[in-house]
């Protein structure tokens, strides 16, 4: 039976894994959530602590029904529902409101709490190339795109979470679809199976990320770190060589 003294994070120190040793109050909650949904051989005192520290803000069951079942649309409201009830309603609109004025809105945010310099003129990009529509793809429209996939190659590889990034091999193995519309970054995990490499690929539009394309076990690893960041984003399972 779990015993109902359960000593705060700050004095538990890690047993295991990359951050050994240190307080599970130091640890990163994307590793924490990680092992709670992966390591099955530790105490239930230990699993209490990091549970505990996991869910500090109250969102923890919200996130894990977005991982569990990423199709599950009414996930993804209650969750934005807690985002703007939680001073986050620039994030909490884009989920409910996917358009050139709550993605915009949305990236002027993730430039001043996240240091991502340049994605509000991005996502302005973005939603010109994309309001230009079934328009003749001239030489104004080339010209943005152009701009674009140098924006995608030199600052969103920056921008991805580390989960996501760290997934795949050297940089210049990076990979960019010229869709005008939704451009997409295609990189392979590190992970072999029977000799092949699985694909991460995620997909753009309005200057966010809104699909990620990938296996299960890379889902669970990056997963997390995604749908806090983009509640909205689509995953679908992928495993081509």
């Amino acid at each position: 039976m779990l015993n109902t003294e359960i000593p705060p994070p700050t004095r538990v120190g890690m047993p295991f894994g990359k951050h050994r040793g240190w307080p599970v109050s130091r640890v990163p909650r994307p590793y924490l959530i990680w092992v709670l949904r992966n390591v099955r051989d530790m105490s239930d005192t230990l699993r209490e602590v990091i549970r505990r520290q996991a869910d500090a803000d109250g969102s923890l069951g919200l996130l894990f029904a977005i991982l569990d079942a990423p199709d599950d649309k009414a996930a993804r409201v209650k969750y934005a529902e807690w985002l703007a009830a939680h001073g986050e309603p620039e994030r909490a609109a884009v989920v409910t409101a996917f358009s050139a004025q709550t993605c915009l809105a949305y990236a002027r945010k993730l430039e001043r709490s996240h240091g991502y310099i340049g994605l509000a003129w991005f996502s302005a990009l973005q939603n010109d190339i994309q309001d230009w529509g079934d328009k003749p793809k001239g030489t104004r429209l080339t010209s943005l795109a152009n701009v674009e996939y140098a924006t995608l190659l030199g600052s969103w590889r920056k921008w991805l979470p580390e989960s996501v990034t760290t997934l795949s091999g050297k940089a210049d193995r990076d990979a960019f679809n010229r869709d005008y519309i939704n451009p997409a970054i295609t990189f392979p995990s590190r992970r072999r199976e029977n000799g092949h490499s699985p694909l991460v690929s995620i997909t753009f539009s309005r200057g966010l990320p809104v699909e990620v394309e990938c296996d299960r076990r890379d889902w669970e690893r990056c997963g997390l770190d995604m749908i806090t960041l983009f509640p909205w984003i689509d995953y679908t399972r992928e495993c081509r060589a």
